[in-house]
């Protein structure tokens, strides 16, 4: 089922049953959903990727080129040229596209000689080279829904660091199995350790890492 919102308190809830784990009511909603921010702010902030669409107006550098990288979107609405030539006025593009590569996200806005619409006798092939000369508003987001395996990793995450504070007492993760006058206490495994690998939340993160290219904008050419 595609996922358009990242999870919930009730998902990790849904996780703890699963695993057989009450989670204790000294653990407050409130406190499960700090984790849960917590956790996906991370994931966010170490991928350098917008997970959940969000509609916006941003800028970028031109580069005197037919093509410019941007960040990961779903679908544009306009893309302007701002300052170009002195004129005041963003001029809106009409002769552009999107450059998609099946498996990746979208990061490419290609432009085609032709015309603007408010100046029908100019032409131009390229974004011009300035400083956040390139207006875009657009569907931003690594795609239309939320992968699955970044869900699912952040669910984990967030379920982990809950249910390891529920089963958390003082004298350590204890369990005690009695039976007639045989008695066993046992450790508690780490709740951590029952998730697969493959959803291993580091290592999504370097799944989805966004390219150092691609964080730190190249600057555009100098204006002569």
């Amino acid at each position: 089922m595609s996922k358009t919102a990242m999870p919930t308190v009730t998902d990790i809830s849904a996780v703890a049953t699963a695993m057989g784990v009450t989670i204790g009511t000294h653990i407050s909603n409130v406190v499960q959903q700090n984790v849960l921010d917590a956790v996906i702010t991370n994931f966010k902030n170490r991928t350098h990727r917008t997970f959940v669409p969000v509609s916006e107006t941003r800028y970028f550098d031109g580069n005197n080129s037919g093509m410019i990288e941007v960040d990961d979107f779903v679908t544009l609405s306009t893309v302007e040229l701002v300052g170009w030539y002195g004129i005041t006025n963003a001029l809106t593009l009409s002769n552009y596209a999107a450059v998609e590569r099946s498996g990746y996200p979208i990061n490419r806005i290609q432009i085609y000689k032709g015309s603007i619409p408010s100046l029908p006798s100019m032409w131009i092939d390229r974004f011009p080279a300035g400083r956040s000369n390139v207006k875009i508003t657009a569907l931003w987001g690594f795609a239309s829904t939320v992968p699955d395996d970044v869900w699912q990793a952040i669910v984990y995450q967030a379920s982990g660091i809950v249910i390891n504070m529920s089963l958390f007492k003082t004298q350590g993760y204890l369990i005690k199995w009695q039976e007639a006058d045989v008695s066993e206490v046992r450790n508690y495994m780490d709740p951590f350790k029952f998730f697969s690998s493959v959803m291993d939340y580091k290592g999504t993160i370097k799944l989805y890492k966004r390219p150092s290219g691609l964080i730190f904008r190249k600057q555009a050419k100098p204006l002569v």
